[in-house]
């Protein structure tokens, strides 16, 4: 008797030696839960920095120099933004925080439609547009007049963007319109975080950008032709995968700037461990998300048998002797 063949291993869950399994949900959790730590700590290296720099000034201030104080007062406005946003996004990975009544989501079954109605996500959605707004004032503020200049225009356009998404009946447009919209929005956000953003949440928005203008990608395909949706969506996973990378370049880069704060002491010391703290948590948090994603394209890729496999034809049964056989042939004479 044939022994059972063993299934193989679902490609969902990573498989340690002890036994211990790990699911893509749980990785997921993980991954959040590190990055809503980070961006957790990122409101308070925001906060952190802006009250260093307004100590720094104020000593100009007081030697009689004119000082503007605007862009780190905006910088601290932000970083209360970030931690209101983090301490949001809590439930939503099951920390019992009860600020926000609601369920927490199900990490291994998500449901995008559902998801996007969600009011703790519409209203975490509506702060990180808002803190991009704020980000780009205290940069034109500052005198960085390009990332400043074009991080506003991306806040003012996915902001339009999102509205028209989530409230069609106050913000109508084409699917074509809107679209385009997206994709001009993730071009200026690319720019704006290639020439000179700063935190966390801003630094890796130059990648982040690429992931918006790939996400406009299929949208555009989708309003040209709408038989083209179910193959396109596929992207949609890739968008995933380069918004990940872009957590891991955030978090690099922020641990590197935060390095060479050390060197100062007081309020720029303590913003330098924070920084170094939040660009581990959101390092960390890009890769294990990136193994998440590269399950979910690996199981896409799989491709599925199409036609059922055609059983081999059955030799014909010979009938039973002395039913349906013609009679043998006399013999020949002799």
């Amino acid at each position: 008797m044939a022994l059972p063949t063993p299934s193989p291993p679902s490609q969902s869950t990573m498989a340690y030696r002890g036994g211990t399994q790990i699911s893509a949900g749980q990785l997921l959790k993980y991954g959040l839960l590190l990055f809503v730590g980070a961006a957790f700590f990122d409101g308070l290296l925001r906060i952190l920095t802006g009250a260093a720099i307004i100590s720094f000034l104020q000593q100009y201030a007081a030697w009689g120099a004119r000082v503007n104080l605007a862009g780190p007062a905006l910088a601290i406005f932000s970083g209360i933004i970030v931690l209101g946003a983090a301490v949001v996004i809590l439930p939503l990975v099951g920390v019992p925080i009860s600020i926000i009544p609601g369920p927490s989501i199900d990490l291994n079954n998500l449901n995008p439609r559902s998801l996007a109605t969600d009011k703790r996500v519409i209203l975490v959605s509506m702060m990180i547009i808002f803190t991009l707004f704020i980000d780009s004032i205290g940069l034109l503020v500052m005198r960085a007049t390009v990332p400043g200049a074009t991080e506003l225009i991306a806040a003012i356009l996915l902001g339009v963007a999102y509205f028209a998404f989530m409230r069609g009946g106050v913000l109508r447009f084409p699917p074509l319109i809107l679209s385009l919209v997206v994709l001009v929005g993730g071009i200026f956000l690319t720019i704006a975080g290639f020439t000179g953003a700063g935190t966390l949440m801003s630094a890796h928005l130059g990648v982040a950008g690429i992931g918006i203008i790939i996400a406009a990608i299929p949208m555009l395909l989708s309003s040209i032709n709408p038989q083209t949706a179910s193959s396109v969506n596929k992207l949609f996973i890739v968008v995933a995968l380069v918004l990940t990378i872009s957590l891991i370049v955030g978090g690099a880069v922020i641990i590197w700037q935060s390095t060479g704060y050390f060197r100062y002491g007081g309020l720029i010391a303590a913003s330098g461990a924070v920084g170094v703290l939040t660009g581990l948590l959101g390092l960390i948090a890009g890769l294990l998300l990136m193994v998440v994603t590269l399950i979910k394209i690996s199981k896409a890729l799989q491709v599925a048998p199409t036609q059922p496999t055609q059983q081999p034809a059955e030799a014909p049964v010979a009938p039973p002797e002395g039913e349906g056989v013609p009679p043998a042939p006399p013999p020949p004479p002799e």
